[in-house]
């Protein structure tokens, strides 16, 4: 019969001070947190977070981060902030309303992301089943990625996520597509 330690190494996981840590650093935990003893499965309330540090805000909805894997690993990551469509700034007029729309909601994500102490972000796919996001076989991402390549998630402000910040501010900037 394999020990824990076989199986953890069979599936490319490691075991840190008590805690599974899978693929890409998954399963973060305080050093203070305990798991039921019944079940050494992933929390979905922190499966799939990793800590980021911001390098640009492209525009309402997009970013750049730099995403802390673990195990001193890091990537760059461009995100496309889930349930957001705020205006667009790259494909209009400078002069348009929607341009000055576009920069007012840059400047708050701006504002918002650099002012907080502390970024997480959430990958879309610890959110809801793949089915459910994506029912048409056409508008399926692959690795997490939606049509621009793009990931898809949000990020978490100092226990406030943007997407829900944004959306306070200006209401009609949800994405119903």
């Amino acid at each position: 019969m394999p020990t824990r330690r076989t199986v953890l190494a069979s599936t490319g996981s490691a075991f840190a001070g008590g805690t599974a840590i899978g693929w890409l650093g998954r399963g973060r935990r305080s050093s203070g947190e305990r798991r039921a003893a019944s079940c050494d499965c992933p929390d979905p309330e922190t499966d799939q977070q990793y800590d980021v540090v911001l390098l640009e805000v492209i525009d309402g909805d997009t970013v750049d981060l730099l995403v802390d894997l673990g195990l001193n690993t890091r990537r760059k990551i461009r995100v496309r902030i889930t349930d957001l469509d705020t205006a667009e700034i790259h494909s209009v007029p400078e002069g348009s309303d929607e341009y000055q729309r576009g920069i007012e909601q840059k400047r708050f994500v701006e504002n918002r992301l650099t002012g907080a102490e502390t970024l997480v972000y959430r990958s879309e796919e610890a959110r809801r089943p793949f089915t459910e996001r994506f029912p048409d076989e056409h508008d399926s991402p692959q690795n997490g990625k939606g049509g621009f390549g793009r990931w898809l998630g949000d990020i978490n402000m100092d226990g406030r996520w943007l997407s829900e910040a944004v959306l306070e501010r200006w209401p009609d900037a949800v994405y119903d597509g």
